[in-house]
Formats: structure tokens, C-alpha cells, sequence
């Protein structure tokens, strides 16, 4: 059995899921979601706390949402002793507990080896890397089509979206602005980003049409200027958890995304052959943190 802890929104999860579905392809062994951290809402310090999102695709995996229902060597990353450990700080590291094998990344990079894993296997941390999946890409994106009766293809803006030289800008401002802890953590993008981004994009797109999507619309219509057509996904764009919006932006021909998982997902889930997509060079505020094999060699990165 290949087991994934399921943490943090969409993106994260999607990344999480793809590693742990190409390993259990490789072993011909069964896929298993773990969403007890996604469950536990004890109260903790400038934590956002997420749910269970994959839903919004229709996913062959098991879920398990007790302790109980999982390994000893997986319920041990739920025990007092684990934060004693500081297990969670292990970067790509294999604790074997019994039969079952705990192997923990924390945004380190890519790290090979974990292709190479056999047997009973928990995997706990973020795995950002499309090297982790590509050889099952076309599967992936099969099984990361968002469920039909979430979207809205009669809205009038997947038209739009689809008969022009679309591009889809996503602006995560959120608990990047509002939670202390994520903003020493990831900062946020700057209006003279988006600008720079937009200048690359016109340079090598005809006519380009911009399409805006936001937790915070508002902050963009007031502090973002275009000098090319542009469009805002609105409120009754986003649909249940968030699933319409981020299908609209799958449609869109290219991409100019923020340091946000879950603008990363359309951007490579789409197939336009021509696709340019623009992504922020500094991820993270802290750049020891290894973020070279999160983006492929095609994304332009400013």
C-alpha cells in the first residue's frame, strides 16, 4: 500500500497525490489518501487551516480519516513523539518502522530515490517537483479534469477564453497578506511583477486578452493596469471550492502565475503547444529552500 498525508489547499495536495499515484503505478500496488492532518482542527498559531479538495476531481483512491486506520509507522506522525523528534524537519529521509517505510520531504528538490522505493511506503511532505510525475503526465491530467458538473461552459467566459489569445494571471494574496507566518514564508508578488510579465508576454503573443483570477479581485482592480484587454473572474466564477475557476484557467493559452501552488497546476495541466507561461523566479523568501526542479526548463522565470 502507497500512503500520502494530504496537507495543505489544492495545489499541494495535487502535488502530493501525483507522486504517490506514479510510485503505486510503478509497484502496481493501491493508492490511499491520508486526511487526518486536513481533519485535526486543534487550534494552532497563524495556521490556515485546508480541506479535503481533491474532490473536485474524480480520483481512484482510498481515504482513511482516523489514526487508528493507518500503519503504526504512519500513526507515529500523529503521537507527541513525532513533534519531540522533529520528524517533520527530516528532509528526504527514511525512517522504517516495522514493515512500512516513512519518507519525508519538506520542500528539499527533487530527490530521485523516491522513484526507486519499494514496499509499504508513507510519504509525508510537498514533493513540488513535475519530475516526481512526468513519466505518467498524460494520466495525470486525465485524472486532474475537474468534474463536469462543477463548471459552467454556458457562463459565456469560457467562450471568451477559448477564441482569443487568452492568458491566465492569477494575483494569491490571502493568508500571504493576512497570516504573519505564511507571509515570512512565501511574501508576496509585486504589482511591478505582473507588469514585467504582461511586457513579456506582449512581446511574443499577438493581441493578448487577459483574464484575472484572485482571492482578492478587488485589490486588482485597483492596483493592477493593463494595456491590453483584460477580463476579471468575479465571485459566482469560482464555483465549489473554487473547482470552475480553476478549469477556466486551464482553458486560457498561457499563464502568468504567482508563488502559489494552485496557479501552477492549470499552467501544466494545459496542452497548448505554444504556451508561454511566466513564473516568479523567488518562490519563497527563504531561497535556501530548493526550488530548482519545481518549474520545467520552458517557464520563463523573472
Amino acid at each position: 500500500m502507497i500512503t500520502v498525508r494530504l496537507k495543505g489547499g489544492l495545489g499541494n495536495q495535487m502535488f502530493q497525490y501525483a507522486l504517490g499515484r506514479c510510485l503505486a503505478i510503478r509497484n502496481r500496488d493501491e493508492l490511499q489518501l491520508d486526511l487526518n492532518f486536513l481533519n485535526n482542527r486543534t487550534p494552532r498559531a497563524n495556521f490556515t487551516f485546508r480541506e479535503y479538495d481533491l474532490d473536485v476531481f474524480e480520483l481512484k483512491a482510498a481515504t482513511v480519516s482516523s489514526p487508528r486506520e493507518l500503519t503504526p509507522a504512519a500513526r507515529l506522525s500523529y503521537s507527541p513523539l513525532a513533534g519531540f523528534l522533529r520528524l517533520d524537519r527530516m528532509l528526504s529521509r527514511l525512517v522504517p518502522v516495522g514493515n512500512q517505510q516513512v519518507c519525508r520531504n519538506n520542500l528539499s528538490g527533487f530527490d530521485p530515490k523516491i522513484l526507486e522505493l519499494k514496499g509499504e511506503l508513507y510519504l509525508d511532505g510537498y514533493w513540488q517537483s513535475p519530475k516526481y510525475f512526468e513519466e505518467i503526465a498524460g494520466q495525470l491530467r486525465r485524472e486532474f479534469t475537474v468534474r463536469p458538473e462543477l463548471t459552467r461552459p454556458d457562463s459565456g467566459i469560457a467562450d471568451l477564453i477559448r477564441n482569443s489569445q487568452s492568458v491566465s494571471l492569477n494575483v494569491r494574496r490571502s493568508d500571504f497578506v493576512t497570516n504573519p507566518k505564511a507571509a515570512k514564508v512565501h511574501g508576496v508578488i509585486t504589482v511591478e511583477y505582473y507588469r514585467h510579465a504582461e511586457r513579456i508576454i506582449a512581446e511574443r503573443v499577438p493581441d493578448p486578452h487577459f483574464f484575472v483570477s484572485s482571492d482578492d479581485v478587488q485589490w486588482c482592480r485597483n492596483n493592477l493596469k493593463f494595456d491590453h484587454p483584460v477580463d476579471f473572474f468575479e465571485s459566482h466564477d469560482n464555483g465549489h471550492k473554487f473547482a470552475n475557476k480553476f478549469w477556466l484557467m486551464t482553458l486560457c493559452r498561457h499563464f502568468i502565475i504567482p508563488n502559489s501552488t494552485y496557479a501552477w497546476w492549470p499552467a501544466w495541466l494545459n496542452t497548448n503547444s505554444d504556451k508561454m507561461i511566466v513564473a516568479p523566479k523567488r518562490w519563497f523568501l527563504d531561497e535556501r529552500k530548493n526550488t530548482a526542479d519545481l518549474f520545467p526548463n520552458s517557464w520563463i522565470r523573472i
